[in-house]
């Protein structure tokens, strides 16, 4: 029997020759799928990433069609539902936009899968073997759970179209509960940790000593955070992580977090206007800490990167157009930048839906690249086009090379990282332009 399970491209994550293995991480839910096909059966299990691939795959035949679905890649996730369907394939489906709409995946898909999938997809493919699968599947998730599964299957990940370090991910789950966001949504409000010895066991089988966590809030549960970090202590390892604001609140944490190896924090600050904070729920968030939390950071030889949303209510054309100078005056090493993406089902989506500000249901669109809202002072077009200066007003050469010296570490990794952030910005360009034509 053959499966195939595929990530979708959208405009952006799209395969060009050269382009995104700059700044691509390996993407995990795949190869923990194949990880999870129960071993007693013979499937041939083929893995492919649009965004890192091409697209020669469609020509093979395949039992089973396992699609992941994002919101931004949906409409080619039923592209690639219907091709395959009329090829005779049993089309499975699952991931965020399936959870937050699953009516509309049921449409293209024989079987649905909501929320997480540890244990449902083993049942289904048993089910499946049995020929008896249901058509929706839903995994019931207790508070306090603990997730486990088997190491993920990289081997059948192409590892040359991706960063070198290896992606680990430990607690999925976050408590914020920001308006925006999808990721409470997607675990019903339960926690998604796994077990430590769990997370120690994958790391030490990678043979390597640097590192991404993914975990969208790793220390949403401190106890279980700081257990992690002390286990980390004893393994001489280097890594990198998404974090919050309020990191710099409690040294215990900090402290250990330094000693576990880490050397690089993501951070959402989404905005400097602190009522914008507030209209998005993003309680942990204090503008006037900013600063702050950065040098303290630095003092700590942790790097930091700052992820920035555009378009919020409070935001006026004038205050966008000032995010370079004020970005450069907080001294990240690194800054990111979004359109804010209503994503289906959120709650920023319903407000704006209520307020009959959402213009399109183009899910190819929602990609925080394309403005699909109204928003409050300005127009879509132009907050596209101010979204794509500020990106390049915060990388030119000048600011990237006083970026270059705001610390007196990572000197080489901001210098790389600033001219490959833009060749980002110029296949944003590339994209936003090709989307208007």
């Amino acid at each position: 029997m053959k499966l195939l399970l595929v990530i979708p491209y959208d405009y952006l994550y799209k395969y060009k020759k050269g382009y995104n293995k700059l700044i691509s991480y390996e993407p995990l839910t795949l190869s923990v799928l194949a990880a999870l096909v129960p071993q007693e059966y013979d499937i041939d299990i083929t893995i492919v990433d649009e965004g890192m691939e091409r697209t020669d795959y469609m020509q093979e035949n395949y039992d089973i069609v396992g699609i992941s679905v994002v919101t931004s890649a949906a409409k080619r996730a039923y592209e690639l539902a219907r091709y395959f369907k009329e090829k005779g394939s049993y089309i499975v489906m699952g991931g965020h936009h399936v959870t937050l709409l699953p009516k509309e995946a049921e449409q293209y898909a024989d079987t649905i899968f909501i929320g997480r999938s540890e244990r449902t997809w083993p049942q289904f493919i048993d089910d499946y073997i049995k020929s008896v699968p249901k058509k929706v599947y839903i995994q019931e998730n207790k508070a306090e759970e603990c997730i486990n599964f088997p190491l993920p299957r990289r081997d059948l990940i192409k590892r040359g179209n991706y960063l070198k370090q290896p992606v680990i991910i430990a607690n999925q789950s976050c408590t914020n509960g920001c308006d925006f966001c999808s990721i409470s949504n997607f675990h019903n409000n339960c926690a998604a940790k796994r077990p430590i010895v769990n997370v120690i066991e994958e790391i030490k089988s990678l043979k390597t000593r640097n590192f991404i966590f993914l975990d969208p809030n790793q220390y949403a549960d401190k106890e279980y955070a700081k257990e992690l970090y002390r286990e980390l202590s004893k393994l001489n390892i280097r890594w990198v992580a998404l974090a919050t604001n309020n990191i710099t609140e409690d040294d215990e944490m900090l402290n250990l977090m330094v000693k576990a190896g880490c050397r690089g924090l993501f951070i959402g600050f989404e905005t400097l206007n602190q009522k914008n904070i507030n209209n998005i729920g993003k309680r942990v968030n204090k503008v006037k800490d900013y600063k702050k939390t950065i040098e303290k950071l630095h003092n700590l030889n942790i790097a930091v990167t700052g992820s920035f949303i555009l378009g919020l209510d409070s935001d006026t054309k004038k205050s966008l157009l000032a995010l370079p100078e004020q970005i450069a005056e907080l001294k990240l090493d690194f800054c990111r930048f979004g359109i804010l993406c209503p994503t289906p089902n959120t709650p920023i989506y319903h407000k704006l839906e209520g307020e009959n500000r959402i213009l399109t249901k183009d899910w190819s669109l929602y990609d925080s690249m394309h403005c699909v809202y109204q928003p409050k002072n300005m127009e879509p077009q132009e907050l596209e086009e101010i979204f794509l200066q500020v990106w390049k007003e915060c990388y030119t050469y000048k600011k990237i090379i006083k970026r270059v010296f705001h610390t007196p570490n990572f000197k080489l990794i901001k210098l790389l990282g600033g001219i490959g952030f833009r060749r980002y910005i110029k296949r944003l360009e590339e994209v936003l332009e090709g989307s208007e034509n």
